[in-house]
């Protein structure tokens, strides 16, 4: 989407792709989904505003589910989209910087994310080559739509 119109700096745009996982691991649905819809909330601006606001969110996202979904925890993350080494190294950076954090909550006995905050620093703009010079950075965040009526039925807050 970036290649061909990047994003201006000071924006917020919103993005939706369909997401395909290959996966021979046997996961419950809710969990790991194998085709999926994603609407992306992207932040592009300075590191500054990119930390505010997704700190903004995550505190908008605790308040609201600790009213509709049991046992909510704010934890940080990684990606584990393809299981590469390539991977595994970037696992360990987003630990160790904390750069993504999930929204957990209980679904049937199993911990699943019910949204995701991430800090992608510069990997973003300067992978798409909308950063002239090193101060454009972006984070994003997506809700599971499913996820949170899943768990809003499992907590009987689901009218």
């Amino acid at each position: 989407m970036f290649r061909a119109a990047p994003p201006p700096v000071d924006s917020t745009v919103t993005l939706r792709a369909r997401v395909y996982r290959r996966e021979t691991d046997a996961h419950p649905p809710i969990v790991r989904l194998a085709v999926y819809s994603v609407r992306e909330v992207i932040f592009v601006r300075t590191k500054c505003f990119v930390r505010e606001t997704l700190a903004d969110t995550k505190k908008a996202a605790m308040i609201l589910a600790a009213d509709l979904v049991a046992d909510p925890a704010l934890v940080v993350a990684q990606d584990d989209f393809f299981l590469s080494i390539r991977n595994h190294a970037k696992t360990r950076v987003q630990q160790g910087n904390a750069r993504k954090h999930e929204l957990t909550a209980d679904i049937a006995g199993t911990r699943v994310a019910l949204a995701s905050f991430n800090d992608h620093h510069w990997h973003v703009s300067t992978e798409f080559a909308f950063d002239a010079d090193g101060t454009v950075v972006s984070g994003c965040t997506e809700f599971g739509l499913k996820r949170w009526l899943a768990a809003m039925r499992q907590a009987g807050t689901l009218q």
